[in-house]
């Protein structure tokens, strides 16, 4: 199986620096949404010191393939438990944040796994 990366798990955000301060800040852009309602950083008070972009997921650069081992007894449209998925599935979202789904369940279609993607509309967030 070929591992190919998913937009919605890309990010990016805004390194700031006050010009008065000297303080610091990781921001995903300019306007924010807080508790308090939505707040700028204005380019007369924020410097932008770096654009950072990552991947919610973590993934050593020279894994783009990889395979699941199945029990030998699998039968057509069992449902399966896989520890560690291959495929990239956004398993929640929160504001800015993305979490990239770390294992999950599948149905066996007689030729690869069918991840459910739809489990992780049930993840609730607490805290």
């Amino acid at each position: 199986m070929k591992i190919t990366e998913q937009p919605q798990l890309c990010l990016s955000g805004l390194l700031l620096q006050n010009k008065s301060s000297g303080e610091y800040t990781l921001v995903k852009e300019r306007r924010v949404y807080r508790r308090s309602g939505i707040f700028e950083y204005s380019v007369e008070e924020w410097e932008t010191i770096h654009e950072v972009n990552g991947y919610a997921r973590t993934r050593r650069a020279h894994q783009g393939w990889g395979a699941y081992i199945l029990p030998l007894d699998v039968k057509l449209g069992d449902r399966v438990y896989v520890d560690d998925l291959l495929e990239d599935s956004v398993s929640s979202k929160f504001w800015y944040s993305v979490v990239a789904a770390v294992d999950g369940e599948g149905i066996w279609d007689g030729s690869s796994i069918k991840i459910d993607e739809s489990l992780y509309t049930r993840v609730v967030i607490v805290g």
